[in-house]
């Protein structure tokens, strides 16, 4: 049975805001688990008896090199890729850079990183970065 697939997965978004209140967005590579080719947040699956903040600081770490302290949940998204036959709950924190240089140590699932504002972002989005930033430029959540 796979998560996500099988039955709905849990995988958390990382929303890194840097101290220049720009933000960390990845480009899913060909080995992603679904959206190929869409810009993300970093994240990823939330294994078995962890905290939902813990797993943001490791697949952060896991994916960027990057330390960052989570600050709240942003949203919860029902998270259906259009193209995938997949379902995931996707809670959506907000964290700060604590320090380190983000880099792409996973290969396999990003192809380019970069930091990005509100008003210069990269194409395509995911799904529930769309949903996001839709609800977070109409002042539904507030991310300063």
């Amino acid at each position: 049975m796979k998560a996500g697939v099988d039955f709905p997965g849990v995988g958390v978004g990382v929303m890194v805001l840097r101290s220049d209140g720009k933000f960390l967005l990845g480009k899913r590579a060909a080995a992603s688990r679904n959206e190929i080719g869409s810009w993300t947040f970093p994240g990823g699956r939330v294994e078995l008896m962890e905290r939902l903040e813990d797993a943001c600081v490791r697949e952060t770490k896991e994916e960027f090199g990057i330390d960052v302290k989570v600050e709240r949940l942003l949203k919860l998204i029902n998270h259906f890729p259009p193209k995938e036959r997949q379902h995931w709950v996707n809670p959506i924190f907000l964290a700060r850079l604590k320090e380190g240089e983000a880099k792409i140590l996973e290969p396999h699932k990003f192809s380019e990183i970069g930091w990005f504002s509100l008003q210069d972002l990269p194409a395509p989005l995911t799904v529930n970065l769309q949903e996001l930033f839709a609800d977070i430029k109409a002042g539904k959540i507030k991310i300063g």
